[in-house]
């Protein structure tokens, strides 16, 4: 099996769907958006900040969307048959 390319741990790792602190006061203010280039979860707000890295948005709670069996076999190859 090829290497996973370096974000990837970070993603799986990373809190989503949590207040962003550097906006708690800001509505919409989740950490939805994973920077690739940071390998760091981001809020809408901070997103301008990365505007020049490539951006993921997550639209499931990775952590619970890992466990689904739909989704084992993806997984399981993004981190290398853990």
């Amino acid at each position: 099996m090829g290497m996973r390319p370096g974000w990837v741990a970070g993603l799986v790792a990373e809190s989503f769907f949590v207040a962003c602190p550097a906006h708690e006061n800001h509505k919409k203010n989740e950490r939805n958006i994973f920077c690739l280039a940071c390998c760091a979860s981001i809020c809408p707000h901070c997103a301008a900040a990365h505007r020049h890295h490539p951006l993921l948005q997550a639209l499931i709670d990775l952590k619970f969307g890992a466990d689904c069996d739909c989704n084992r076999e993806l997984w399981g190859n993004l981190l290398g048959g853990r």
